[in-house]
């Protein structure tokens, strides 16, 4: 089994509290009496013992953002971050049109390779990241999200998303003690999921920690500098909680937005002793097990067993016409000649609805109907001022829970008397020139010239890539994939082949571009031994800037 130390990311769990009840959650939202919510207290000594990890420091829910310290947690936690760790370019000030283009540049591009325990590798993000499912507590705290975070995991469950019942015994599933070391041993959640920090300790699983949360258990280890880097066996008390989680076991899987829990008897009698707060509503389904397998009539609406890396998904995860993150509409005022600016800005702020944006015309600037279409496509940084003045008149654009505006208070607020006077109130580098906001284009792709790239993995970091490679006019002659499944299916344009054509059309291309993250490191060691030269293989790191 895979040590924390050796994971990509350790998840600080703020809270169990969230919008949604997915099937099948992770954290088993829902089936609480009372979320918890971490102190701040906690959240410190979580952020100082992991000092010297390498990988992301994730604020982890439930929906992390609900905490109401949420803001507090991630400064303190970027704060604490060495300097180099700490995320440095904020391109996200800008207005975003295709917004999961830019998270998946921006996560992408903070990717790094660290060395494991063990003599391989990982491919990570070293420093702060959060999950989130994209609500109206995520834009509240967009501002810092973007301020101190380099990598977003996002899904704001427009889609469907599978999650595998985990409420399952093995004994029920007659798994004999043999069998099940085996099966346990190499659980694809330990290989390529987190640890985590919870109110009640360090644990070496995420799904462990939840479960010692929903059914009361000990606790976890001392949250303590250098936890994290305790082999597996100092764990050993924990793996009694894979005892009764399915994740190990290759059962199905059901859509998430059904809400509808599978769970097993026993784990159904454990659910009532808990006081969980779904049973008797109709979203748990109590599954038949018989001589090991589980009855066909327990699977209706599911789908086959699947497993999906919640850390190499971006569009699949969301749906841009439906989404929370779009404004809800913008708030318009027109100054007069000699009008005081900071009195009609006041004013104007404490009517601001949630999610509106406030718009300050004079002159003959205006926003027009126009201008409120094409801006209402994009997602808003709420910290950024958007402003331009010249002779005929100045136009600004901005929202109420700026960290500027919070900090300059309202008497700052009332002090302004013109543009400048905000301009100059405003925290440096969060005001930016209106006119130009929207024809930003985020940088990420360096692409050598005349390099004749195959790229290597057809999955959703792939699609990021391919896109980012086909708009910098890179030269891809083919793109791989060694599940078969994906074989011969079109893929921005490419039909997707097998590995084979590295050997059979070695003079047709000059390198290899491994567009996968959860598997670079193994498809790495396999193009190594298949004879494909290390000067073949594309630096990843070099790629992104």
């Amino acid at each position: 089994m895979r040590p924390p130390r050796d994971m990509d990311i350790i998840e600080i769990e703020l809270t169990n509290a969230c919008v949604h009840r997915c099937s099948n959650c992770t954290r088993f939202c829902g089936h609480h009496a009372k979320p918890f919510f971490m102190s701040f207290e906690t959240f410190k000594r979580a952020v100082d013992s992991m000092q010297g990890f390498c990988g992301t420091l994730s604020l982890m829910g439930g929906e992390p953002t609900l905490h109401p310290e949420f803001e507090r947690f991630a400064r303190y936690l970027h704060e604490q971050l060495p300097e180099e760790k700490r995320k440095k370019n904020n391109p996200l000030i800008y207005p975003q049109r295709d917004f999961m283009r830019a998270i998946g540049v921006q996560n992408i591009c903070n990717m790094q390779h660290f060395p494991t325990s063990t003599g391989g590798s990982k491919t990570c993000v070293d420093g702060a990241g959060t999950f989130s499912s994209m609500g109206v507590s995520y834009m509240k705290n967009y501002e810092v999200i973007q301020d101190t975070l380099k990598f977003e995991g996002l899904n704001d469950h427009s889609n469907a998303m599978y999650h595998q019942p985990i409420l399952i015994s093995r004994k029920e599933m007659g798994i004999s003690d043999e069998a099940w070391r085996e099966i346990r041993d190499n659980c694809w959640i330990n290989m390529q999921w987190s640890a985590s920090i919870t109110p009640k300790g360090a644990f070496f699983c995420e799904i462990a920690g939840a479960l010692d949360m929903l059914f009361d258990g000990p606790g976890g280890l001392p949250i303590e500098q250098g936890w994290w880097q305790r082999d597996i066996e100092e764990f050993g008390e924990q793996l009694q909680w894979c005892e009764i989680c399915g994740m190990a076991l290759q059962t199905y899987s059901r859509d998430a937005n059904e809400e509808r829990d599978d769970i097993s008897p026993r784990l159904h009698s454990m659910l009532k002793e808990a006081g969980s707060k779904k049973i008797g509503t109709g979203h748990l389904n109590i599954i038949r097990i018989t001589e090991g397998k589980i009855a066909p009539e327990s699977r209706k609406t599911a789908v086959g067993y699947r497993r999906d890396f919640y850390s190499s998904s971006y569009s699949s995860r969301y749906t841009a016409t439906s989404s929370a993150i779009f404004p809800k509409g913008f708030d318009i005022y027109h100054l007069a000649a000699g009008e005081h600016m900071g009195r009609v800005l006041y004013k104007a702020l404490e009517k601001s609805m949630e999610g509106h944006y406030v718009v300050l015309c004079y002159g003959n600037r205006n926003f027009t109907e126009e201008d409120q279409q094409l801006w209402g496509q994009y997602v808003i940084n709420p910290g950024t001022l958007h402003w331009a003045e010249d002779e005929s008149g100045f136009v600004a654009l901005l929202h109420k829970d700026a960290l500027s505006l919070r900090q300059m208070g309202m008497d700052g607020v009332l002090a302004c008397w013109n543009m400048q006077d905000l301009v100059s109130r405003w925290i440096p580098g969060k005001a930016v020139d209106f006119d130009n906001a929207l024809s930003y284009e985020l940088k990420g792709l360096t692409v050598e010239k005349g390099v004749r790239l195959i790229q290597y993995g057809a999955g959703n970091n792939g699609e990021v890539l391919l896109r980012e490679l086909l708009t910098q006019s890179a030269d891809v002659v083919a793109v791989v994939d060694s599940d078969v499944g994906k074989q011969g299916q079109d893929f921005c344009g490419f039909h997707i082949q097998s590995p084979a054509i590295l050997h059979e059309r070695n003079c047709d291309y000059d390198k290899v571009l491994i567009a996968s993250t959860d598997y670079y490191d193994e498809i790495r060691a396999d193009l190594l031994r298949e004879g494909i030269s290390e000067e073949k293989i594309y630096d990843n790191e070099t790629l992104w800037s």
